[in-house]
């Protein structure tokens, strides 16, 4: 869930171009999304089999999913500057287009 810096180079009218985007990489957004149905679709399971705790467990499963996710965010929360700076230094160049 960490951020990630993903882009490509092509050749422009002024120069070199690189689109660079910066955020949560696929991969992640595709796990978290798959971990989610996982749980709903235990809950359907655990409901069908009567227990008793078959309305809390999807609901306690979602909230810790959510406050994991939440505090590697929060840890990551300078990660999109630090990575902008990174890329800059790597191939000195500078930023010219705001963020998209």
């Amino acid at each position: 869930m960490f951020d990630e810096a993903r882009g490509k180079i092509s050749i422009g009218p002024q120069g070199t171009v690189i689109d660079l985007r910066i955020g949560v990489s696929r991969y992640d957004q595709i796990f978290a999304l798959a971990f989610v149905i996982v749980i709903v679709l235990n809950s359907v399971a655990f409901e069908a089999s009567g227990g008793p705790t078959a309305v809390e467990f999807p609901l306690v499963g979602l909230a810790i999913f959510g406050a994991l996710v939440a505090l590697i965010r929060w840890i990551g929360r300078n990660d999109r500057v630090a990575l902008l700076g990174m890329v800059e230094r790597a191939i000195d160049a500078r930023e010219e287009a705001g963020p998209v």
